[in-house]
């Protein structure tokens, strides 16, 4: 099983860390960085709906999608 899980505002796919560390055993982890936030160029706005269609691709079929804070809202 898939988990997909989103960052909110603050930090980038590292906050996931210890988290994925904990699900990796038993699930398909997957912690994309969202666009505008490093290592990638930061954005002057971002567009929740635009990240959630580039976000889209990486459930597959059936995943779990979990967001923190903005990354909540993308969900």
């Amino acid at each position: 099983m898939r988990v997909v899980l989103i960052h909110g505002s603050v930090g980038n796919a590292s906050v996931w860390s210890a988290v994925r560390r904990e699900l990796e055993p038993r699930f398909e982890v997957v912690t994309p960085t969202r666009g505008g936030y490093p290592p990638g160029p930061l954005l002057d706005r971002i567009d929740f709906e635009r990240q959630a269609e580039e976000l889209a691709p990486e459930l597959g079929e059936g995943a779990h999608l979990v967001g923190h804070s903005y990354g909540g809202v993308i969900a």
